[in-house]
């Protein structure tokens, strides 16, 4: 029992330093929202609402999951030659295969930027300003990666607050000083990346060298091709609707979806990305079953009471975000935050009850799992598109994670034998539903007066759903003074 604690207090300790630093990092990003709706019209946002999940499509299908392979074989092997090789066939392998990619694109630049914006006159310099992004995103994900196996999240915390520095400044004097429009963004993209990229190379540069092992490589893809399935599927699951609404409404309905989406991932920038860093490398760890088994059950309540109360506070001033952050020709978009945000919970909690799956090198089920809930969004987006307008797209996403969650939790039952702690989870879900139905009936007010009244609402409303946890409040505080 003390190992587990100290392996949850080792997870909870990272999630914090990257939750605290995604926090700074994403509201430097939040205040780009308000200038991107002042600055960019909805149609011209829609270029990039479609080229950026292209690129993260892209970019999840050109590593192969080779990532992953490296925290398994990294930290289980502490042998420095075999970690040389590791490095060096890892980096070298992932940067060929993102020059290739560009080179490939590159000559069907004009046919796929049709295929994908349509006639856009600032489709075509956009596409290439990702492909050049798209290089240096690969290796920073093995910067990235290198980082975090050293457990080193305050140092690839501050060097990318760095690059949103940058990026905010090239928005800021493209966009409002020389009247530029989303291919600023686009630039600006590009320079945020430089700085993780030096820092990252700077650190593992002792370990790189002019190696290329096959052998080593075929053991890595082995372990790691079910997680190009899990990334194409990711992708499809997560930006899909912007594609589909692209087509099946208008580019003004793509733009005002896009930038409410952005507010959906608020749970996602806060809770569920800086515990996904921490907790995939953890996944990796050494150790007895038992202890693995009791680390995932509690990480499991942990993480429903913390996204519960998150996406509670988020989906009661969906409204009034969009007042204060957003235009007029936006406000529309509100009705799917809570759709989105909820759509980040699932995600973060599929990820915890496969845990188990990606121990035992079971990838390949966990691939088919993610394939079929994309193959389902596909489906749901064209019919709820076609019956509810934009909002079905919404509806599709939350429902295709759940479709995720569950999949991945009936497999984890059946074959590693772990009793999940479901029930409380439920109840977590049941208490947060019916506390948002209860403030949402407050009537219409000022914007003020219903952020004064929805705020004391929600006092109650966390009680509740602490009460609901079956943590206690004693736990629940000592958590919070751990995170501090």
């Amino acid at each position: 029992m003390q190992e587990a604690t100290e392996r949850i207090f080792s997870i909870v300790k990272r999630s914090t330093i990257f939750s605290a630093g995604n926090v700074l990092n994403k509201a430097l990003l939040f205040f780009m929202v308000p200038l991107f709706a002042y600055q960019i019209t909805p149609e011209d946002l829609s270029v990039l609402e479609v080229l950026d999940p292209f690129e993260q499509f892209l970019f999840a299908l050109l590593q192969i999951g080779i990532i992953n392979a490296f925290y398994k074989y990294y930290q289980q092997n502490s042998d420095p030659e075999f970690r040389m090789r590791l490095v060096s066939t890892g980096f070298w392998f992932i940067g060929g295969m993102s020059l290739i990619a560009i080179i490939v694109l590159s000559l069907f630049a004009e046919t796929i930027t049709l295929a994908l914006v349509g006639e856009h006159p600032l489709a075509l310099i956009c596409f290439y300003l990702m492909l050049a992004g798209l290089v240096i995103r690969m290796c920073n994900a093995f910067s990235y990666a290198y980082y975090q196996v050293y457990q080193k999240a305050s140092a690839i915390v501050w060097w990318t607050i760095v690059g949103t520095l940058l990026y905010c400044i090239a928005n800021i004097i493209g966009l409002v000083w020389l009247n530029g429009t989303v291919e600023v963004v686009f630039w600006a993209r590009l320079l945020m990346l430089f700085p993780l990229f030096i820092a990252g190379f700077i650190l593992f540069k002792k370990e790189l060298q002019l190696v290329f092992d096959i052998s080593l490589l075929k053991k890595m893809l082995r372990f790691s091709y079910p997680f190009v399935i899990i990334g194409a599927s990711y992708l499809i699951l997560n930006f899909f609707d912007r594609l589909m609404l692209q087509r099946m409404i208008d580019a003004e309905a793509t733009g005002i979806y896009g930038l409410s989406y952005r507010f959906g991932m608020i749970p996602g920038m806060i809770l569920v990305a800086p515990f996904l860093k921490a907790w995939q490398p953890a996944i990796y760890e050494t150790g007895e079953s038992s202890v693995r088994e009791t680390v995932y059950k509690r990480i499991l309540i942990y993480y429903s009471l913390s996204g519960c109360l998150l996406w509670l506070a988020l989906s009661v001033f969906s409204e009034e975000l969009l007042l204060i952050f957003a235009t007029e020709a936006y406000f529309d978009g509100h009705v799917i935050i809570p759709y989105i945000a909820a759509s980040q919970f699932f995600y973060g909690l599929g990820w915890i009850v496969v845990a188990g799956m990606a121990y035992n090198e079971r990838t390949l089920p966990i691939g088919l799992v993610t394939l079929f809930a994309a193959l389902s969004n596909i489906v749901m987006n064209y019919y709820f598109i076609t019956m509810f307008g934009f909002i079905g797209a919404a509806y599709a996403t939350v429902l295709a994670f759940v479709i995720l969650f569950l999949g991945f939790l009936w497999y984890s039952i059946r074959t590693l034998n772990i009793v999940w702690p479901i029930g409380r989870i439920i109840s977590l879900l049941i208490v947060s539903f019916f506390a948002y139905i209860g403030i949402m009936m407050i009537p219409e007010l000022s914007l003020w007066q219903s952020i004064f009244y929805k705020s004391l609402s929600l006092i109650p409303a966390f009680l509740l759903i602490i009460a609901a946890s079956g943590i206690g409040y004693s736990k629940f505080l000592t958590l919070l003074k751990l995170k501090k």
